[in-house]
């Protein structure tokens, strides 16, 4: 079931701007994007959970770099964008930067 659910989410997010899949020696990784929330999530090869990040910015694209997993989103109200870097193992937060919007009332 949970391998079902794997395919399914690559499917409909497969006309994502961000790969929404790749694969490394141990993991699956995939970007889920619903209404309001996207989810970074990491399975094994047996399909089971290994980790989940929630975003509630849009990811727009994303690198593994070594260990480590740079994601760069968008909030929704297109007010700021992130990068954030993810241990890729343990799915913990490394470090996060806010790029704010410039003012343009100026």
């Amino acid at each position: 079931m949970k391998l079902r659910a794997l395919l399914l989410s690559v499917w409909v997010f497969s006309t994502l701007k961000a790969d929404p899949l790749h694969l490394d020696v141990e993991h699956i990784h995939t970007v889920s994007t619903f209404e309001n929330v996207t989810f970074f999530t990491t399975y094994n090869y047996s399909g089971e959970l290994v980790w989940e990040v929630p975003f509630n910015s849009e990811i727009t694209s994303w690198k593994m770099q070594g260990e480590q997993l740079l994601v760069f989103s968008k909030a929704r109200n297109n007010l700021a964008c992130f990068l954030t870097c993810i241990e890729a193992a343990s799915g913990q937060l490394v470090w996060e930067r806010i790029i704010s919007a410039p003012d343009t009332n100026q």
